[in-house]
């Protein structure tokens, strides 16, 4: 569960079997579809005859856990999102149900179905073994390209947001403190406007024409200061940038090592923190990647000479701003972030495209600082956990609530 969203599907799966096994809780399964909910009606129906929990929970969990990874494989629909990656919770599952359904046949039938299970899993690891062969090999990591990138990052930018691209981004900060403008796993991303800039960063347009000048306004736009692009023949493996030549002769090279280039994205200021007109704001949330006429605008502003800069450290922000100025964030947006300027509290927003804005109406110098407070949400969760954490020491350490939870639930040994 700490990895992925996959670990978080399967528990909750998991979860839900638990409830079902001991008798409630069936009204949840009723999202999933009528189809899928009537056969599982049905198992649920003829597994009441069992007269162990353990039982009904395996054969509750393999149906699901089951469900998902064959039928994407065998049957070609999903129930859940990338269906194909739940083979993990398929293994667990089946060998619990396996442990329940040799429980109840006789020994000469259980040996029998031992041997097909070996046979079976003799294939499995011949096939599972020469996987394994292909990817681990000896290797020195500092020679990789992946390693090499990462490095140079961290000791030529350091703490400047870059966009790294490819299978690099997942590894990237284990060997560096560079913020990421994409770093992978996007179901996890707070912003989809971020998930449409590192997307439309990726493909480009479908012709040239526009194509890196589109990429460079997105990069801007997030206050990221350079970008790696791994060409045609690089050792990195998803290769998603398309068209990785488009940023030659329009960005600067800072970097170039086998067929991995690290590009610059010139900008006034490295911070995070730009200061613009009011009506230089995003005007509208952009429809899609390609459609970029509303960000121009602020595009340009980013690189006005003109407008002051600002520094951001400390969740201070300082500059010298006048008062029909703002300050753009690049920092996404979330409940709970408040901005002051000499002790009174100043608005603070969010524009079309997922960043903060703060309005400080400053005349001259101007100090504003940035403060994260607990939202309701967060204290109603803060709540439940603390109820839940003494819940748990009192089941475990008072005998009297200890026993009346093992008399409210039966569990056989």
């Amino acid at each position: 569960m700490l990895a992925n969203a996959f670990g978080a599907i399967g528990l909750a799966i998991g979860g839900v079997a638990v409830v079902l096994a001991f008798g409630g809780g069936l009204p949840v399964l009723l999202a999933i579809g009528f189809a899928a909910l009537s056969v599982f009606l049905l198992l649920v129906g003829f597994t009441r005859r069992l007269g162990s929990e353990i039982e009904r929970f395996a054969i509750y969990l393999a149906y699901w856990l089951c469900l998902i990874p064959l039928g994407f494989f065998q049957f070609h629909f999903t129930l859940v999102p990338q269906g194909n990656r739940y083979q993990l919770e398929l293994e667990l599952a089946v060998c619990v149900l396996f442990s329940v359904v040799a429980g109840r046949i006789p020994r000469r039938g259980l040996w029998a179905l031992s041997a097909v299970v070996l046979l079976a899993g003799t294939y499995q690891t011949k096939i599972i073994r020469r996987f394994a062969r292909s990817l681990i090999v000896p290797v020195e990591m500092t020679q990789t390209i992946q390693y090499k990138t990462c490095m140079w990052l961290d000791k030529n930018l350091p703490g400047q947001r870059t966009m790294v691209s490819c299978d690099t981004e997942f590894i990237c900060n284990i060997f560096s403190n560079n913020p990421q403008l994409s770093g992978g796993h996007e179901p996890s991303a707070p912003n989809w406007m971020q998930k449409v800039a590192v997307y439309s960063i990726y493909t480009g347009t479908p012709t040239a024409a526009g194509s890196a000048e589109n990429s460079i306004l997105w990069l801007k736009a997030f206050a990221t200061k350079a970008m790696t692009v791994p060409g045609p023949k690089s050792r990195e493996f998803y290769h998603p940038v398309q068209f990785p030549n488009r940023f030659e002769g329009v960005l600067p090279v800072l970097w170039h090592d086998e067929d991995d280039t690290i590009f610059a994205v010139p900008q006034k200021s490295t911070s995070l923190a730009r200061v613009v007109s009011k009506s230089d704001i995003v005007a509208r949330a952009p429809i899609h990647g390609l459609d970029v006429e509303p960000m121009k605008q602020f595009g340009l502003a980013l690189g006005d000479p003109a407008l002051p800069t600002a520094t951001l450290a400390n969740n201070v922000i300082r500059a010298n701003m006048q008062p029909d100025q703002v300050i753009s964030l690049a920092i996404n947006h979330a409940p709970g972030w408040t901005a002051t300027v000499a002790g009174r509290e100043v608005p603070l927003t969010k524009d079309p495209i997922g960043l903060m804005v703060v309005a400080p109406g400053c005349n001259g110098p101007c100090e504003v600082n940035l403060h994260y407070g607990l939202t309701t949400e967060a204290w109603i969760c803060r709540l439940l956990s603390g109820l839940i954490t003494i819940g748990m020491l009192l089941v475990a350490g008072v005998p009297g609530i200890s026993a009346a939870v093992r008399k409210a639930l039966p569990l056989r040994p």
